[in-house]
């Protein structure tokens, strides 16, 4: 699947969590520690909308931070249109890790952190059933940030991962890799 398409599908998977949330669900505490759902919503937004910022795209959308949910399609839109063009899902850069371009990074992480933070949503509100992870995706993000990754290291720091959590042989794909994540995965 196209980075674009990809992108697509887990926004739209990402939107449908985000209007599933029941009222009084946006203060349930997730399980990326000490944030609660609205949390979570702000920082797909706000490192979205960052992204675009940084890359000088000039179709990228005016949004206020502070209204999250209002703000997530038109930052979901301004990333699709960006990842639509060519030229600028090509766009180089120095990346944090090194060079790369818009569609890399919004192929690694944005998409990784869209179906993640699903997960973490899903679990803080009890929506069960948005929690399973696509295997392609499980692939994808194990490639990304697995243990034989180029970024198994790095992203144990402050602020992104915490330790993995032990879980046993016999969970699912998605507990497992949510586990690696560092994700608490008791039942909600």
């Amino acid at each position: 699947m196209l980075t674009n398409e990809r992108y697509r599908f887990l926004a739209s998977r990402f939107t449908e969590i985000i209007n599933a949330v029941p009222h009084g669900g946006w203060d349930s505490l997730t399980p990326c520690e000490g944030w609660t759902t609205l949390d979570v919503v702000q920082h797909v937004v706000s490192t979205e909308y960052e992204f675009l910022g940084r890359m000088g795209f000039s179709d990228s959308p005016q949004i206020d931070i502070a209204d999250a949910r209002a703000a997530w399609p038109a930052v979901r839109d301004g990333m699709q249109a960006a990842l639509d063009r060519p030229d600028q899902a090509n766009h180089a850069f120095d990346g944090y890790f090194g060079p790369t371009t818009f569609g890399d990074t919004a192929g690694s992480f944005y998409c990784a952190d869209l179906t993640v933070h699903r997960w973490d949503i899903a679990r803080a509100v009890g929506l069960n059933s948005f929690e399973e992870v696509p295997a392609t995706e499980i692939d994808l993000i194990m490639i990304a940030f697995g243990p034989d990754s180029s970024l198994a290291t790095a992203m144990r720091q402050p602020g992104l991962f915490n330790d993995p959590v032990l879980v046993s042989d016999d969970v699912d794909a998605t507990t497992k890799l949510m586990a690696w994540l560092g994700r608490t995965v008791t039942s909600a």
